[in-house]
C-alpha cells in the first residue's frame, strides 16, 4: 500500500535522477546513500504500474549499468534486486535487459562464485538476485535467452553455486527450472548436483521467505529433473512423494496443484521400479487419485491430464494395478475418454488395465470398446486406443464383435500402414504401435464369423507381409497369426496377394519350422496352403 502512495506521488521519478548514470561511489556515505535509493526503488517495483513507468524511462538499463564490476558489492546487490522486481513477469523489460542492456552477461558473472564471496554478504545477496533475475528473464523471453544463457555459462554458475553452499538455494531453483523448460537435455548436468533435500524442503508446507514463488520453483525443477532416470530415485529417496500427494489433493493454489501433479506424472512415466517404489510408499495412491479426477473440484486442464497419465501408469504394474482396478479406475477413465485433452491417457489406461483376461469382461461392461474406436482416427491418441482395442479383443469374441461392428477394420488397417511407412529410427521409437494395430487386427479376424471381416482386413496384406519378413520375436508371430486368420477365407484375391510379395513363403516356413505344436503354428500352415 505504501508502494501505492509513493508511485502515485511521483517517488519514481525522484529515485530515476539518483541512480540513473551514477558513478561508483566516492565514499561510504555515498555508497550507502545509492543502496538506499535501490532498496526504495525495490520496494517501489511492488506497486502496480511501477514496472511500466520505470521501465519507459531508462531504467532496465541503467540498473544494468549498476551490476558493472566497477561498482562497490553492496551497489551490485541492490541493483540486482532492483532488476529482479523490474523484470518480474513483464516482457517488455526483460527483452530490453537480454536485447539492449546485454544483462545476461553481467548477471552470470554475478552467478560465479569467487572466493570474496564467502566473506562478503553482499556478493553473496547479489547472487540470490542475480538468479532471480535471469530466471525471469528466461520465463519471460523463452527458448533463445535460455540458449544465450547457456552459451553465457549460466549452467555452469547456478551448479557452482551449489558447491559452495553459500546462496539460499530458491532463486538457484527458479532460474534451473526456467532453463531445464526450454533445454530439457540439461537435465542430466543438473541432477548430479542439485541438493535433492533442500528441494524438496521447498515442496513442503514449511515457511519460506519467497512463499509461494519458491514452491513453486522448486517443483517446476522438480518436473524436469522427474524425467530423468537417476533422478527419479533420488527425489523420491528425500521424501518427495508425501508432500506432493498434499498438495494434489489439498492445495488451493492451482498453478501448485498442477505442478505437483506433473511431477507425480513424470516419476512414474517410463520407469517401472518407480512405479513400485511410488506404491509401495503410498498404497492407497490409486484411489486418492480416481477420486480427485471424479470429483467436482474445479481443476486445470493440464492436472486433470496429469493425474489421468499418473493413473494410467499405475495400471501398468502387476502390483499396483489391482488397487487402481478397485478404485473405480475402470469407470472413471471410460467416461474421461470422451474429453479430447484426456483421451491418451485414458487410453493407455484401459490399455493397461486390459492385460488379464477376468479383467476385460469388467472393462467390457462399461461399453468402452465403441469410444475406442472412435479414437483411432484422432492424432496422438490412436496408438493407445489400439493397444486397448488389441488386448480388450485378446481372447474375446464380444470386444472383436463390437470392435468390426463399430468400423474398426478400415482404421486399424489404416493405422497399420501409416506404422508401416515410418522411417526405420520412428519405428524403432514406437515399435509396439505396429504391433497394437496388427493385434486388434489379427484378433478380429480370428474371431469375428464370417468372411467379410477378413475380406476388409486384407486391405493390410502387403503390411502384414513386410512385419513378416522384416519383424522380429513377436510382432512376426502376431503378423503369422494375422495372415492365418485371413487365410481361412481362402479368398483367390488374397492367395494372389500373398504370392506377390517378396519373402513371404520364405518367412512363413522359416517361422512354421520354429513353432511348437500349437494354434500359431497351424495359423500358419493354413496361410502356407493357399499360397501353395
Amino acid at each position: 500500500e505504501h508502494a501505492k502512495i509513493a508511485l502515485r506521488e511521483g517517488a519514481a521519478a525522484v529515485l530515476l535522477l539518483h541512480f540513473k548514470g551514477a558513478e561508483p561511489p566516492a565514499n561510504h556515505e555515498a555508497e550507502e546513500a545509492l543502496v538506499n535509493v535501490l532498496g526504495a526503488l525495490t520496494a517501489l517495483l511492488t506497486a502496480d504500474g511501477a514496472q511500466d513507468a520505470l521501465g519507459a524511462n531508462g531504467s532496465v538499463a541503467a540498473l544494468c549499468a549498476l551490476l558493472s564490476t566497477r561498482q562497490p558489492a553492496s551497489v551490485r546487490s541492490q541493483s540486482a534486486a532492483a532488476l529482479a522486481n523490474l523484470l518480474s513477469g513483464h516482457g517488455d523489460n526483460c527483452r530490453e535487459a537480454l536485447y539492449r542492456a546485454s544483462a545476461l552477461k553481467q548477471l552470470i558473472s554475478l552467478l560465479r562464485p569467487a572466493e570474496e564471496a564467502t566473506s562478503c554478504r553482499s556478493l553473496v545477496l547479489a547472487a540470490e538476485h542475480a538468479a532471480a533475475a535471469l530466471a525471469n528473464i528466461m520465463a519471460a523471453t523463452g527458448p533463445m535467452a535460455a540458449q544465450q544463457a547457456v552459451d553465457e555459462g549460466a549452467l555452469e554458475a547456478l551448479i557452482g553455486q551449489f558447491r559452495i553452499a553459500q546462496v539460499r538455494p530458491e532463486q538457484l531453483f527458479c532460474a534451473l527450472a526456467n532453463l531445464l523448460r526450454h533445454h530439457p537435455h540439461l537435465a542430466r548436468e543438473v541432477a548430479k548436483d542439485v541438493p535433492y533435500e533442500s528441494l524438496v524442503q521447498l515442496v513442503g508446507p514449511g515457511d519460506v521467505s519467497d512463499g509461494p514463488r519458491a514452491r513453486i520453483g522448486a517443483l517446476a525443477l522438480c518436473v524436469n529433473l522427474a524425467c530423468h532416470g537417476p533422478a527419479k530415485t533420488r527425489l523420491i529417496k528425500a521424501g518427495l512423494l508425501n508432500p506432493l500427494t498434499v498438495i494434489i489433493e489439498g492445495s488451493h493454489d492451482k498453478v501448485l496443484k498442477d505442478h505437483a501433479a506433473a511431477v507425480l506424472a513424470n516419476l512414474l512415466e517410463d520407469h517401472p521400479e518407480t512405479v513400485a517404489k511410488v506404491f509401495l510408499e503410498i498404497p492407497d495412491l490409486p484411489r486418492r487419485l480416481v477420486s480427485l479426477l471424479s470429483s467436482n473440484m474445479q481443476l486445470l486442464t493440464t492436472t486433470r491430464q496429469h493425474v489421468t497419465r499418473a493413473i494410467a501408469l499405475l495400471a501398468s504394474r502387476e502390483c499396483s494395478r489391482v488397487s487402481i482396478k478397485e478404485s473405480g479406475a475402470p469407470g472413471v477413465l471410460s467416461q474421461v475418454m470422451n474429453d479430447t485433452n484426456l483421451a491418451r491417457d485414458a487410453a493407455l489406461g484401459l490399455l493397461n488395465m486390459a492385460l488379464v483376461a477376468k479383467d476385460r469382461d469388467k472393462l467390457l461392461k462399461k461399453d468402452v470398446v465403441k469410444d475406442l474406436v472412435k479414437l483411432l482416427d484422432c492424432p496422438g491418441v490412436k496408438y493407445y486406443a489400439a493397444g486397448a482395442l488389441a488386448n480388450l479383443t485378446a481372447g474375446s469374441k464380444k470386444a472383436a464383435s463390437q470392435a468390426a461392428d463399430s468400423g474398426a477394420v478400415g482404421l486399424l488397417c489404416h493405422l497399420l500402414e501409416e506404422a508401416c511407412e515410418w522411417p526405420r529410427a520412428e519405428v524403432d521409437k514406437e515399435a509396439d504401435v505396429a504391433a497394437w494395430a496388427l493385434g486388434a487386427l489379427a484378433h478380429i479376424a480370428e474371431l469375428v464369423e464370417g468372411n467379410s471381416v477378413r475380406a476388409d482386413a486384407a486391405a493390410a496384406t502387403r503390411s502384414m507381409c513386410q512385419l513378416l519378413v522384416e519383424g522380429e520375436g513377436y510382432v512376426q508371430e502376431l503378423a503369422v497369426f494375422a495372415l492365418g486368420a485371413l487365410a481361412k477365407s481362402g479368398a483367390e484375391s488374397l492367395r494372389q496377394s500373398l504370392r506377390s510379395q517378396h519373402r513371404v513363403a520364405e518367412a512363413l516356413q522359416r517361422v512354421c519350422h520354429s513353432l511348437p505344436e500349437g494354434l500359431l503354428k497351424e495359423r500358419a500352415r493354413t496361410a502356407l496352403r493357399l499360397m501353395s
